[in-house]
């Protein structure tokens, strides 16, 4: 293999620099949107729960906010009536998966592996009915290139986020309040989970904490924001996308699910 100059390596450079500009755009994940719009979306992962989600429902609806539920296939698939609910509500419900396995770090070898990744999608996407969005947000926000290019063959846009409110340990509502607060800004998505798949310890399960923050949120905050849907939020300016979030390490997964 030749070796390239320096001059060679810089030119190589700038032209990979050129090709992810051109393809970003297109094949990068959505974690917010530009625009001047007062507008933040709040998004829900691991639900639905008949009695956590229903405490979430209530709490938006007091608050006249709209939000996203990312919702677990087998879960919403136990829970129809709450799911509808979301629904006739306003809210957005999208797949987060069947089950809440990583496509990047349980994903079996060769093709088997896509057709396991692309079953976990669409049988989440189904458990959904019509009422369901073509968007998707893989389990811990694992996803690589293959992962990625695979949500999309099956025609659902991948959603991440950029405001973290960090409510799957022991952190107090005060502390998750604050994280938010702090990061809100137009265009944002904030990542809330509405009931956890699995946790390090089963005290995280219980979701008190995360709405007690959830409602210092909704009553500092709705004055400077109107809280929309993903679909909504997308309508206001320029999706706003990152290239591929790195390959996560197993040390990321609780270990009572470990990879399997």
């Amino acid at each position: 293999m030749p070796v390239l100059s320096r001059r060679g390596v810089a030119d190589l450079r700038k032209r990979l620099r050129g090709t992810t500009a051109r393809v970003a755009p297109f094949l990068g994940t959505i974690t917010g949107v530009v625009t001047d719009e007062p507008v933040v979306a709040l998004t829900f992962d691991d639900g639905p729960d008949p009695d956590s989600t229903a405490a979430v429902l209530d709490l938006l609806d007091r608050h006249g906010a709209k939000a996203t539920f990312f919702m677990l296939g087998q879960r919403a698939a136990e829970h129809p009536r709450l799911v509808n609910r979301a629904v006739e509500a306003g809210h957005a419900v999208a797949t987060h998966g069947w089950e809440h396995r990583s496509l990047v770090l349980e994903r079996p070898a060769g093709r088997r592996g896509m057709r396991w990744q692309r079953s976990l999608v669409r049988r989440g996407s189904q458990a959904l009915g019509y009422g369901g969005v073509d968007l998707f947000r893989p389990p811990y926000g694992h996803q690589d290139l293959q992962a990625h290019l695979m949500a999309r063959s099956v025609g659902v846009e991948v959603i991440g986020w950029n405001v973290v409110a960090g409510d799957w340990s022991d952190e107090v509502a005060e502390e998750m309040a604050t994280h938010v607060l702090t990061d809100l800004r137009p265009g944002c998505v904030v990542l809330w989970h509405d009931a956890l798949a699995d946790a390090y310890d089963a005290s995280y399960f219980d979701r008190s904490q995360t709405l007690a923050a959830l409602d210092t949120v909704l009553t500092e905050a709705s004055a400077r924001f109107r809280f929309v849907t993903v679909p909504d939020l997308l309508r206001c300016g320029r999706a706003q996308r990152r290239y591929f979030y790195p390959r996560p390490d197993e040390g990321s997964l609780p270990a009572l699910h470990a990879p399997t």
